[in-house]
């Protein structure tokens, strides 16, 4: 019995001990501080990129949804009316702003119809003779950018031009219906048609027709609205045929009063030469020159000169030579330019004419291009 008491508290003693050491007490808390402390860490690190994540996924939600879709027109054949009705879609997602971003890109907007983007001025005349059955994208050089105020490019049976203000000048003699045979009339009606189409609603235009005279479509320069086009695409049905019109309306109805309408419905300005400072009291045929200062006196930033010729300007002394013709048209573009850019491109019938309407496309920074109305 005495063994058996000494045995017991050399159990019971050792257990007291193990329980109460404060060492590793003080471990095991310092162990639960630690595990704490590194719990709450991960937990805000956690929120953070939470945080993080749902706002980047707020921003690039946000950027699709503002994303402007692809706007694609296409066109099969040439329709006056249809592509009135193209341009003004174009236009309206063509002045859209676009949204700054490092991050997405603009949508691509493709058209049939000419983008209105303006061109820059040419250093130099080209001759371009490219027979138009081949295609009408081979004028180099002239960019998508230049002539600038946010208005567009435009192209004349393969020449570009642009600017707020363009003006078509169209010669009307008796001379072109034999020179251009009744396709090819037909073929100068259906381009004259499409770029008047093609201008955006914020390009001005114009349309100034010459013979021994000359008309306008209107007095001044109008915007390229849809009722305006249509107006001008009827104003150019009468002539080259001389059922209907021989040369000007300003000839076939003298005296009528500006803004008169023709026996078809149309309204027109009548341009005299003696109404054209330095060209009173001339006279003559193909007034080319009548046409384009005409035309400066509205001050467009691109004229484009259709003619199967060269003019016959005469005054009380003969025969106005070439050389003094342009001098006169130099004269009045220094008067009306002040502060101002221009461009003239020129286009001849075949080689008619080609000679005088180079030099002119030369001396106001243009281009100049023979077709044959035929291939057109």
């Amino acid at each position: 019995m005495s063994q058996e008491k000494n045995i017991l508290p050399s159990v019971i003693v050792p257990r007291q001990r193990a329980s109460s050491d404060p060492f590793v007490e003080q471990r095991r808390e310092a162990f639960r501080q630690q595990r704490t402390t590194a719990m709450l860490g991960m937990t805000a690190a956690l929120l953070v990129h939470a945080v993080l994540i749902g706002a980047f996924m707020y921003i690039a939600i946000g950027a699709m949804k503002d994303r402007q879709p692809p706007l694609v027109v296409v066109t099969e054949g040439y329709d006056p009316q249809e592509q009135i009705k193209q341009q003004e879609m174009h236009t309206r997602v063509s002045e859209r702003p676009a949204r700054p971003s490092s991050t997405t890109s603009n949508p691509i907007v493709a058209s049939s119809v000419v983008a209105p983007i303006s061109a820059p001025e040419i250093e130099q005349a080209v001759e371009d003779p490219v027979d138009f059955g081949t295609g009408l994208g081979t004028a180099e050089g002239l960019g998508l950018s230049g002539l600038g105020n946010g208005f567009g490019a435009t192209s004349f049976m393969g020449l570009q031009g642009g600017g707020k203000n363009i003006i078509l000048v169209i010669d009307v003699s008796s001379s072109m219906p034999r020179n251009c045979g009744t396709n090819g009339i037909a073929a100068i009606r259906k381009e004259i048609s499409k770029t008047i189409s093609s201008f955006g609603t914020r390009t001005s235009f114009n349309i100034i027709c010459y013979a021994d005279d000359a008309d306008a479509f209107r007095k001044e320069s109008v915007p390229a609205t849809r009722e305006n086009i249509r107006e001008a695409i009827k104003f150019m049905e009468p002539y080259f045929d001389p059922e209907k019109l021989y040369r000007t309306r300003t000839q076939a109805f003298a005296g009528a009063a500006d803004g008169s309408e023709d026996p078809w419905g149309s309204q027109f300005f009548a341009i005299y030469p003696d109404q054209v400072k330095g060209l009173e009291g001339t006279s003559g045929g193909s007034r080319i020159e009548l046409g384009i200062v005409a035309a400066m006196e509205r001050l467009p930033s691109t004229i484009f000169v259709l003619s199967d010729g060269e003019p016959n300007t005469r005054d009380a002394n003969g025969t106005i030579p070439q050389g003094e013709l342009i001098k006169l048209v130099e004269t009045n573009y220094e008067r009306l330019y002040i502060g101002r850019k221009l461009v003239i491109n020129t286009l001849s019938i075949k080689d008619l004419g080609e000679s005088f309407l180079k030099q002119i496309s030369a001396t106001f920074n243009g281009r100049h291009r023979k077709i044959d109305p035929n291939k057109l």
